[in-house]
């Protein structure tokens, strides 16, 4: 059963690392098998200068299962 919760925009804790995201956007994900899943777009709060800038992309549950909202 899939839950009812969804994403919104704001700051984010890693259940497991404690790494806080800032998430960006809600998507919809276009290709063809997956054609319509709510994926998230997030990234790094707080950016160390020795690693790269990355933008991350996630299922929706997958997000909601492995974080939590801190703000908004």
């Amino acid at each position: 059963m899939e839950s009812d919760r969804q994403v919104i925009r704001g700051l984010y804790m890693h259940n497991k690392s404690n790494d806080v995201y800032y998430v960006m956007h809600v998507a919809l994900d276009c290709t063809n098998e997956r054609d319509g899943l709510r994926v998230v777009v997030y990234e790094r709060y707080l950016h160390h200068q020795d690693a790269p800038m990355l933008t991350f992309v996630r299922e929706e549950q997958e997000f909601l299962a492995k974080f939590t909202l801190r703000s908004k």
